[in-house]
């Protein structure tokens, strides 16, 4: 029997049951995550609850049941498309998962590739500058190599043109004395004839006066007796009223004469000893200007490094720029200065040999037995030679200046030549600095010459540069700082050791100068004898004694007056002149020293 329509109703509800917002069911089935799906959904229920009011409204069961049979095939087809909708939905999720996977992966992938890629151009841009590194290397390596050829070629020169000019040097200092042979030789001659001539001609008035005087004699002897007769005729008969005396012999007497002639003799040979000693200093000072130009020469071409000649030369000039009144500053100069003459014969200078002393040394040397015995240090005697140069330069610059700070510079000099490690079998290297003071302040030597001349200006020390001699006053300057350097060195005190020169060297020059003539004294006397004197007179004074007062009464009373109208260059000498006389009348003012 059929069912009714409540029962047919019933149970197609009892079949299928929509689901709805209020079924028990897990809403996760149902639970969309797409707005049209949503939407969709939303549609759904209001068809539903608007196919319930129809079913409501439908009276027939077969009716029912086919509005129910369709809204069931309806339901499916939408859980159909739903499942279909949630099975996309699904796989576009998936797809998208693998999308961003394979995006992450490729990021990586990227990022990977990015690094790899930095690398490999941090390892190009490394390869790129050890390229030009090794390159640049190359480069500087060529330019140094380049430069060294250039260099060599250069000293390979430069020797040629010094071998050329040391041979024409040569050749005309030949030929030069070849020539002042010949006229030494013309000139001897010729002194010779007229020699012979004079000493012929001194022989004819000789004779012609003998002659004549014999002839007198001849004739008062004739007259005398003529006069003895005629008083023998008248007293013939008478007797003699005297005794006849007998002439008595008497001691033969020095005629003036004479003695002028021995005096002009051991003048002359003083002279002539004092010419000679000058000449041995000239010549030293020359062959050492030789022998330093031929050191830095064999220094260029030996040594690897080439600036180490002339840093350790620096280092000497800067150390001897520290001497001052300070004696703690002035022991650690001549310390360090000690320490570089040392680093000089250090194994960094082994390329220099050594060299034969006794060519530089001009004082008496011991015998020796062997030419190996006279060796030296090259570069020990270089170094002493710059030393002696740098302390007469520093003489002179610091001798025009308010302080002076000479006295501790002449210490440092005597103190250093006097050490026993610098000298040779006991002999002081202290020629060197007597050869620059012979070239550069002759009149403490006793040298003399007209200022007024080429060769008295030669023959004093004059400076000439390019060709021009130095200012007057440039030139005065130097003498008084020279005299005053000379004075510092001679006027010491040594207690433990052998000073390289002695006291009375001061008293020497002093007489040198002070025994000048009128017509042979120069303003460079007065200005040396100054330098000497000034700064340095109560070292004098407790050096000799009471003589040293007669010796300064002497040098600053009666030496001054001895400028005269005959002296050359007069007025400038009588001004020079007057800087000494001055010093009497400062001594008695500072020290109570009354010399008139």
């Amino acid at each position: 029997m059929p069912a009714t329509p409540a029962h047919s109703s019933g149970s197609m509800e009892s079949a299928y049951s929509p689901p709805s917002s209020t079924s028990s069911q897990s809403p996760t089935r149902y639970t969309y995550d797409s707005p049209t799906r949503q939407i969709y959904a939303e549609t759904n229920r209001r068809r539903r609850r608007s196919n319930q009011r129809a079913l409501e409204m439908i009276d027939s069961p077969s009716r029912q049941l086919i509005h129910e049979f369709g809204q069931m095939l309806l339901h499916k087809e939408a859980n159909h498309n739903m499942r279909l909708d949630v099975a996309s939905a699904n796989y576009a999720k998936s797809q998208e998962e693998v999308l961003a996977a394979a995006a992450d992966e490729h990021a990586r992938i990227l990022k990977y590739a990015e690094a790899e890629l930095r690398i490999e151009l941090m390892e190009l841009e490394r390869q790129r500058i050890a390229a030009e590194i090794e390159q640049s290397r190359r480069d500087e390596a060529k330019r140094i190599e380049l430069l060294r050829i250039k260099r060599q070629e250069e000293d390979e020169a430069y020797e040629k043109k010094r071998r050329e000019a040391a041979e024409q040097a040569e050749r005309e200092l030949r030929e030069k004395k070849q020539k002042e042979d010949e006229e030494k030789e013309a000139r001897r001659k010729a002194e010779i004839e007229a020699e012979q001539k004079r000493q012929a001609a001194q022989a004819e008035a000789e004779a012609d006066r003998q002659a004549k005087a014999a002839a007198d004699a001849e004739a008062a002897e004739k007259a005398r007796q003529a006069t003895l007769q005629a008083q023998q005729a008248q007293q013939s008969f008478q007797p003699p009223t005297a005794a006849q005396s007998s002439a008595t012999p008497q001691h033969p007497q020095l005629s003036p004469s004479t003695l002028t002639a021995t005096l002009l003799e051991r003048k002359t040979a003083e002279l002539a000893a004092r010419e000679a000693e000058h000449k041995r200093y000239l010549d030293l000072h020359k062959a050492l200007k030789t022998f330093r130009e031929d050191v830095e020469a064999h220094h260029k071409r030996q040594s690897t490094d080439r600036d180490a000649l002339g840093n350790i030369r620096r280092r000497v000039t800067a150390e001897m720029g520290k001497v001052s009144a300070n004696k703690q500053s002035n022991a650690k100069a001549a310390a360090s200065v000690r320490g570089i003459l040392r680093d000089g014969v250090s194994s960094k200078f082994s390329y220099m040999s050594t060299v034969d002393i006794r060519k530089y040394i001009v004082q008496p040397i011991p015998a020796i037995s062997q030419d190996s015995e006279a060796q030296y240090p090259t570069m020990l005697l270089y170094l002493l030679n710059i030393f002696a140069k740098r302390i007469v330069a520093q003489f002179i610059s610091e001798g025009i200046k308010d302080f002076n700070p000479i006295d501790p510079i002449g210490l440092m000099a005597v103190s250093i030549f006097s050490d026993d490690e610098f000298k040779w079998k006991g002999v002081s290297m202290f020629d060197l600095m007597l050869a620059k003071l012979h070239a550069q302040c002759p009149v403490l030597y006793g040298i003399y010459g007209r200022e007024n001349t080429e060769r008295g200006r030669e023959r004093l020390g004059w400076h000439r540069e390019g060709g021009e001699w130095d200012d007057t006053t440039v030139h005065m300057d130097k003498m008084l700082a020279l005299g005053a350097g000379f004075a510092s060195m001679t006027l010491r005190q040594f207690n433990k050791k052998i000073p390289p020169i002695q006291a009375n060297e001061f008293w020497r020059a002093l007489e040198c100068i002070v025994n000048v003539s009128s017509e042979e004294v120069t303003a460079s006397h007065y200005y040396a004898l100054q330098g000497m004197l000034k700064g340095f007179v109560e070292k004098f004074l407790v050096q000799f004694g009471p003589e040293a007062v007669v010796a300064l009464k002497m040098a600053v009373i009666d030496f001054p007056k001895r400028v005269t109208d005959k002296t050359p260059n007069a007025e400038s000498v009588r001004t020079a002149a007057r800087t000494v006389d001055v010093l009497a009348a400062v001594w008695k003012r500072d020290l109570g020293l009354t010399l008139t």
